[in-house]
């Protein structure tokens, strides 16, 4: 199944860079087009009205944010979970930094290295101002732009190094430079795990070079060669790799192998360009791969699990969080109506026994001298006592299913979709039926869906004989009674192909 996307990348100053593709087996690229502006323009607004243009505001969109947005922190750490890690790294992090400000961070593993002859893992954290990431994602919201994923470009350049054979040598480096309105931006890379980053301008305007500009180039490279090399004795640097929108980088690459001896490739000699298809419109292929390649590694990839999403999780809830309010106060309507009758039954069965109980008591006083007859009447007494502890129950009752209906609104998500709960009284207890529905994109994914639930449901207090059953999982594309049930509903741009119909039974205890 196809899937149609926009991969925005502001990652350079001053210039967008968008692509419009569709996704299936292969990368279908529909348009490709570059956006210069300058300080003072809107670049929201220019992102927003060209995507009109276009009839693409609609597409999900996959962001690279601003280079100075994200900034990165190397940290080694022991071989330990990774909740532990994030602690630490956090920790860390803020200590070092001296940052003082709400941030988010999240963490990837650049992999295994020794120090003093112990194995460590090395983390590089991604982290940004909470205030500027958020106010970036908000005007994207404002101008209608759905943002779904948020990746750094050094994400993209670490698939693209994976895929690189000499990547694979151990001890080996390959460095990538990305040429971009006269600033060259070098990313150096441990086999597949990035290092560090250095920036320069060699040129302030689009002229042609002259042997300043020549000179300037040479003392930067080398100099950033020679930090790595102080810093990494134990690695070699095999291959550089050249690639962004200066017209200059051909030349560039001419410099950088006079100057460094090493292999230097054009990011377009690289790419598997099997893999894409291009419109015809495209008169320069070798260009616009070179300009665009990590936006289309990006579409390629966007369904890998590697691939991690740093679009905070605190600000897609905060998305969802009138949907919730909505779901709770229909939730509540329910139990308050379901309380409602229960205890105006309860309240006629009261009123009954104690007619009942008047009647014995006048019996009583009229049969005091049958002593059969007052045992029969004491028994009857204790019924009555065991029968009013009883009517309590339904009022329990009522707020164990409403605890027991609140929890199952917290652990649901996006992806879960609940039914038919049918309870029923088993002595004091309640036995349930629950049934539901989860949409995912594939079957591996609705089953970790579905795990992830039972496990949280089953860490509730008071359950027991908690059982899944009736697993059953259908394709969209044939349709399923499921379809039928959601027919009405908006699906465009849905990825959710699979649909596991699961059945959940156990027991309420009630104390």
């Amino acid at each position: 199944m196809s899937k149609k996307l926009v991969v925005i990348d502001l990652s350079n100053e001053f210039e967008i860079r968008i692509i419009n593709v569709e996704v299936s087996k292969r990368v279908k690229i529909i348009s490709g087009f570059l956006i210069n502006y300058m300080e003072s323009d809107n670049l929201y607004e220019l992102i927003s009205n060209r995507l009109v243009r276009e009839g693409i505001i609609d597409l999900p969109a996959i962001v690279f944010p601003p280079r100075k947005l994200i900034n990165k922190f190397l940290y080694t750490t022991p071989i330990i979970p990774e909740r532990e890690i994030f602690k630490i790294v956090k920790r860390r992090l803020l200590k070092e930094k001296n940052i003082k400000e709400d941030i988010f961070i999240n963490i990837l593993k650049n992999g295994e290295l020794f120090e003093s002859n112990l194995k460590r893992l090395e983390i590089l954290s991604l982290y940004s101002s909470k205030s500027f990431l958020e106010s970036m994602l908000d005007s994207f919201k404002a101008y209608d732009i759905k943002v779904v994923r948020l990746y750094d470009e050094i994400q993209l350049m670490k698939i693209f190094m994976s895929n690189l054979k000499s990547s694979k040598d151990k001890k080996k480096a390959n460095v990538l430079v990305e040429v971009v309105n006269g600033k060259i931006n070098i990313n150096i890379f441990r086999e597949e795990f990035w290092t560090f980053n250095r920036e320069f301008v060699f040129k302030f305007d689009d002229s042609e070079l002259n042997d300043d500009d020549f000179n300037r180039i040479s003392v930067e490279i080398n100099r950033t060669f020679q930090f790595f090399k102080q810093k990494y004795r134990m690695y070699s640097i095999e291959k550089v790799i050249i690639f962004g929108t200066d017209k200059r980088s051909e030349k560039i690459k001419e410099v950088l192998v006079d100057i460094t001896g090493l292999n230097v490739n054009m990011m377009y000699e690289l790419l598997n360009l099997k893999n894409y298809t291009l419109p015809s419109s495209v008169e320069n292929r070798e260009e616009f791969f070179n300009a665009f390649g990590l936006t289309l590694l990006a579409a390629e990839h966007f369904k890998n699990k590697n691939l991690k999403n740093i679009l905070p999780v605190e600000y897609i809830e905060k998305g969802h969080f009138f949907q919730r309010i909505v779901g709770l106060s229909v939730s509540a309507a329910i139990i308050i109506f379901i309380m409602a009758t229960f205890i105006f039954y309860m309240e006629g069965l009261k009123s009954d026994y104690k007619k009942q109980i008047k009647k014995l008591n006048d019996s009583y006083m009229n049969l005091s001298n049958d002593v059969a007859m007052i045992e029969s009447i004491k028994k009857k007494r204790a019924d009555y006592f065991v029968k009013t502890t009883f009517l309590n129950l339904p009022v329990k009752h009522s707020y164990v299913i409403s605890d027991f209906i609140r929890k199952l609104s917290l652990i649901s998500s996006d992806e879960v979709e609940l039914i038919d709960l049918d309870m029923k009284l088993n002595g004091i207890n309640l036995d349930f039926v629950l049934k539901g529905i989860i949409r995912s994109e594939n079957n591996i994914r609705a089953q970790t869906v579905f795990l992830k639930f039972f496990n949280s449901l089953k860490e509730f207090e008071n359950l027991s004989n908690v059982n899944s059953s009736n697993l059953n999982v259908s394709s969209n594309e044939s349709g399923s009674s499921a379809d039928i049930r959601t027919q009405n509903r908006n699906l465009e741009g849905s990825t959710k192909n699979v649909e596991m119909v699961f059945t959940i039974s156990g027991m309420i205890e009630v104390e």
